[in-house]
């Protein structure tokens, strides 16, 4: 006798089972930078969070969301983002200016030198 599983409604084994599809980031990431570059930026962190959700470790999706975050004046979430970029060894100095900005947007000057800094050292590699 075969045994069978019938999965109906989204409920949480459904979104499992939605998340391991390998369309689910492309298209959330995909979705997301549609409405990032319209300027939605509600619905393009809605759409990249679910990028980064389905793969933590998307360099890009994680990169636009700092920069959607970034452009809602959700600074803390921003630097979250750029943060744990770094912590993972990007080369990218944009992160580290874009970190810079930040700071600099909430006063931290110290930590703004620093981080610019660090992007003018990258910069630097990529020149050589």
């Amino acid at each position: 006798m075969a045994l069978g599983i019938v999965i109906t409604g989204g409920g949480y084994l459904g979104k499992i089972l939605e998340r391991s599809d390998p369309e689910y980031y492309t298209r959330h990431f995909q979705m997301g930078g549609y409405y990032l570059k319209e300027e939605v930026f509600d619905l393009a962190a809605r759409e990249l969070e679910k990028a980064v959700e389905a793969r933590a470790d998307s360099v890009d999706a994680r990169y636009f969301l700092g920069i959607t975050y970034q452009r809602m004046g959700k600074w803390e979430q921003a630097l979250e983002e750029y943060r744990r970029l770094a912590e993972e060894g990007s080369d990218s100095y944009e992160v580290f200016n874009n970190m810079g900005m930040i700071h600099l947007k909430l006063g931290n000057r110290d930590k703004a030198l620093q981080a610019f800094k660090q992007a003018q050292q990258r910069l630097a590699k990529l020149k050589k």
